[in-house]
């Protein structure tokens, strides 16, 4: 864990009591001595014993068919070459427990098989084979003890996986041509071409075609993003061919002829290395589908992955050390081979990875989906260095958490926010982001409905991307997002980015760093510039703050800051005492004094971020919950099962359309994103009921609608006494769609309504709805 600064009394950012989540709570669960029966696994056991101490199973696999819930399996060090598929699951009083037996030693969970020294035969001076089925394509690796080898490829790949040495394309490239006349004279016939395109949002893998000539790779043109069309050849873009038997002429390199089923290694001493050279066999080391209540601890995974599915609740892996999740050497954003949704998945419910390191995968190193999943003190680095869309953590899901981790070193973002509602990103050191693509931000996401989620408490630093780089970043269609108390620096482009359209943003005491603007709002490209509901209130710039959409609210920020210190960033500016104002929820200060400026409030602050793993955080989940955050759940229609907690009335439709960027004209069934609702016939309704208001306070309800022609519709409240006050009738003025504001006061004698949509007219028309709020306004 770093802190920036230490001194005085270790700061409470929240100021609320503070309890000891899963750490205290599972150490005493794997402490405590079961209720069930023991098992005992050695590698000098065997699978027909009965798996007692003084006759232990041989392999893991055979104790996970027979452990019930409360028992224990013991593990004695060794690598296990094997998936471990439990036969049942735990329950909440009795899990099942798989354990290192030896505090100090070392179990390990491999995909991969050895192969026998003695098979070996030598080809050349440097080279050697063997007959052996490598069957997983794309996704074979092979590993000189844990270490990963490079498969063949010029130029030779250089010893980081997130810098490869590349060659450049030369003049009289084309989308479907590479000149260089730096190319070796080969045999291209198989060959494969990983492409790194100036500009680069995502890196792609082509095949070589037709017949090349002196200084010529003629390739498939397979580029994404075709709209624009940004990422093909051209001269200028950098590359490597690998899949060429003739590359193979650096140490520790291999290439597999499949035709003949043979493995070819290269070692420059000429000697075979006498450390064991495997092969991948399985792809998952734990298959946890449709398995809940079980516990791993100090068990280690080499060259495989953790498998859940929508079934798997209340797994929970603690101290583990997780290399190589996942690898492919193709890499394709248009042919789902964007590898954003592969590494350690958890995909269910109430899953916990903590105190744990995730290293070195192709793609994605943990993808956070399903509900309340958490990542906790762990260390997630050196992931994408196939260099497309995935990134260190992919957060989608809902109520997932990632907290108090350190995320770095990634060929894209560290954190993609992808598809998140309700989550919590806090006290996290992100860092050097953009080492293999360009135009991202450290952390990143657009077409969000966040449901309030909150990202506070993190240090963003050091983007690396070569040609736009932010730092806090949500592009186009975002919504609904708290963002608070984050330090932004090392980016040269802007420290924040909010592009348009975004609504229902609360952007509060942060410190935003760049060499560019501290502060950029663009990009809305076929969409109006819109900040519906976006409030900046006490931050901190460097630079200029820029933007061209209307409809947010900005005070109390500071611009053209120049005293910030890379070095203690989180150093107190006294210039900036006393300049902000009390925020309700979010200050730390005492109620009624004014703040600084910037994500430093006083004098004597700090917070947390990163790992540590010698000293257990105490992590604090409590959610904040500020006046002017939106109250609608699910305001996009984007998550739950796309409608609840909204409720129907009449004939109510579901729309699923496709996915609606910023690159389309505002004029479909909805707007950004995938789903909104139609109302089918006179008297469909909608509506959602909203507690916790303030009493006699103005609030505002805000919805885009989409009416035909001779159609009309309403926004409305509805109080208590079933009273209703609507807005003015929509009227028909489709394809375009109409952004309706009303606002109504709550009475004194509750604080609960109801709002609602309703179509008014029964025609041949249609009538959508889409990206409601509902925000404070002000007091009575």
């Amino acid at each position: 864990m770093h802190f920036f600064r230490v001194f005085g009394t270790l700061f409470n950012p929240l100021n609320v009591k503070k309890f000891w989540f899963a750490l205290a709570l599972v150490a005493s669960f794997l402490t405590t001595s079961s209720s069930g029966a023991e098992y005992f696994v050695s590698k000098d056991g065997a699978d027909n014993n009965p798996g007692s101490e003084s006759q232990p199973f041989l392999t893991v696999a055979k104790a996970a068919e027979v452990l019930q819930p409360g028992d224990t399996c013991w593990i004695d060090d060794g690598i296990y070459s094997e998936t471990i598929r439990p036969a049942f699951s735990g329950t909440a009083e009795n899990p099942i427990r798989f354990l290192k037996r030896d505090p100090g030693g070392k179990v390990v969970i491999s995909g991969l098989d050895p192969i026998d020294h003695d098979q070996w035969e030598r080809v050349s001076d440097t080279q050697f084979r063997v007959r052996h089925e490598l069957a997983l394509d794309h996704e074979n690796q092979v590993f000189r003890g844990s270490d990963m080898l490079f498969e063949a490829r010029w130029p030779n790949p250089g010893p980081v996986l997130l810098e490869p040495v590349l060659a450049t394309m030369k003049a009289g490239t084309t989308s479907t041509l590479i000149v260089d006349a730096d190319l070796p004279d080969y045999d291209y016939a198989q060959a494969e071409i990983w492409v790194h395109a100036p500009r680069h949002w995502s890196n792609w893998t082509t095949t070589a075609t037709g017949n090349p000539q002196t200084g010529q790779l003629q390739i498939e043109d397979t580029a994404p993003f075709h709209v624009p069309r940004r990422h093909v050849a051209v001269e200028g873009a950098q590359y490597f061919v690998f899949g060429v038997r003739d590359a193979l002429d650096a140490d520790n390199e291999w290439f597999y002829d499949e035709d003949q089923g043979t493995l070819y290694m290269h070692a420059d001493s000429g000697d075979l290395p006498a450390d064991p050279i495997f092969v991948k066999r399985r792809m998952v080391a734990l298959d946890l589908r449709d398995r809940s209540h079980l516990h791993f601890e100090g068990i280690d995974v080499l060259a495989a992955t953790i498998e859940t599915d929508d079934s798997s609740t209340h797994l929970i892996f603690d101290r583990m050390t997780i290399k190589y999740p996942y690898f492919s050497s193709l890499a394709s954003h248009e042919t789902g081979l964007s590898q954003n949704d592969k590494g350690v998945r958890f995909m269910g419910k109430h899953c916990v990875l903590q105190n744990s390191e995730v290293a070195y995968s192709s793609g994605t190193g943990v993808a956070l989906y399903g509900e309340y999943n958490q990542v906790l003190n762990c260390y997630i680095h050196d992931h994408d260095f196939i260099g497309t869309y995935a990134s260190c953590v992919q957060l989608g899901g809902k109520g997932n958490v990632i907290s108090h981790s350190t995320l770095t070193r990634s060929g894209r973002s560290v954190i993609d926010y992808a598809e998140m509602y309700q989550a919590l990103v806090q006290h996290n050191d992100l860092s050097y982001a953009g080492m293999l693509t360009s135009d991202l931000g450290l952390t990143y996401g657009n077409v969000i409905e966040g449901g309030n989620s909150e990202i506070r408490y993190n240090v963003l630093r050091d983007n690396q991307g070569e040609h736009l780089n932010m730092g806090l970043y949500y592009d186009h269609g975002t919504q609904n997002i708290l963002s608070h108390h984050n330090i932004v620096f090392g980016t040269t482009f802007s420290g924040f980015q909010l592009n348009h359209y975004a609504a229902y943003h609360l952007v509060y005491q942060n410190t935003f760093i760049s060499e560019g603007a501290g502060f950029r709002n663009r990009w809305g490209n076929k969409y109006e510039p819109e900040l519906n509901g976006v409030r900046l209130m006490n931050n901190l710039f460097s630079g200029t703050a820029q933007t061209l959409a209307p409809h947010y609210h900005w005070s109390h920020n500071v611009s053209g800051y120049l005293n910030f210190n890379p070095e203690d960033p989180m150093a107190f500016d006294v210039e900036l005492v006393g300049r902000g104002v009390y925020l309700d929820g979010i200050s730390v200060v005492p109620a009624g004094e004014r703040p600084a400026i910037g994500a430093i409030e006083e004098e004597g602050m700090e917070f947390p971020v990163g790992h540590d793993f010698a000293n257990l955080p105490t992590i604090d989940q409590t959610r904040t919950r500020p006046l002017h955050r939106n109250r609608i759940l699910n305001s996009a229609f984007e998550h739950e099962d796309h409608l609840s907690p909204w409720e129907s009335e009449g004939e109510v439709i579901k729309t699923h359309h496709r996915f609606k960027m910023h690159i389309d004209v505002d004029d479909e069934v909805g707007r950004m994103g995938r789903h909104s609702i139609e109302l089918a016939a006179a008297g469909s309704e909608i509506h959602q009921h909203i507690s916790d208001l303030e009493a006699e306070a103005f609030y505002q309800f805000i919805g885009f609608l989409r009416v035909d022609d001779d159609e009309q519709a309403v926004l409305g409240v509805r109080y208590a006494d079933d009273s209703e006050f609507v807005s003015p009738h929509v009227i028909g003025s489709a394809p375009g769609w109409q952004r309706v504001n009303l606002s109504f006061q709550t009475p004194a004698t509750g604080e609960t309504v109801t709002v609602f949509v309703r179509r008014l007219t029964n025609g041949s028309g249609s009538v959508y709805f889409d990206d409601a709020g509902l925000v404070f306004e002000s007091r009575l």
